[in-house]
């Protein structure tokens, strides 16, 4: 939800506007208390700033111009890596999984066999320039070919690595 249309909108209303959207989102409201902490916190904190309230269940954060309302996070980050050969699902020990659908003019080019996953939480700028959050980051996939970076698993993928529009390729799924 973005930030700067709830800030145009009456108080009272977007109030109301926020509850719904965390009611929509299967999330328990956040007490008064919580409320006033997301309007007068997080609402109108600088665009660069990472704020965060948490509740019962859930944690509201801020990135940029938008509002994530998030199951908690256990902030676990990965420090091993993954050689994968794209065939089948990949098991993430604490993390999740990554599945692989092919599909055409998609995903991972043809003829890229394998690729290491890992988990490196020190590409800030990386993850800053494709727009992922800061509590996605310690989360976020790395693919890695031949020791360089080619994309982040859900966000991005480096043009030269993906399949042409008349190719076969790999599309990763990252599943928590």
């Amino acid at each position: 939800i973005s930030v700067g249309k709830l800030l145009q909108l009456h108080s009272s209303i977007r109030q109301q506007v926020l509850r719904a959207w965390i009611e929509r989102e299967g999330f328990q409201l956040p007490d008064t208390r919580k409320m006033n902490a997301i309007i007068h916190d997080v609402l109108t904190a600088r665009w660069d700033r990472s704020p965060c309230v948490r509740w019962l269940g859930a944690e509201l954060r801020r990135y940029r111009d938008d509002l994530y309302v998030l199951v908690p996070s256990e902030n676990s980050v990965l420090s091993e890596q993954y050689h994968w050969n794209m065939q089948h699902e990949l098991a993430l020990p604490g993390a999740g999984r990554l599945i692989v659908k092919l599909a055409e003019g998609e995903g991972v080019a043809p003829g890229i066999e394998a690729v290491t996953i890992d988990f490196n939480y020190r590409k800030k700028t990386l993850y800053q320039t494709h727009g992922v959050p800061p509590w996605e980051r310690s989360r976020a996939p790395l693919m890695i070919i031949n020791g360089q970076v080619v994309g982040i698993v859900g966000y991005y993928l480096d043009k030269r690595f993906m399949a042409k529009a008349d190719e076969t390729g790999r599309v990763i799924t990252f599943i928590m």
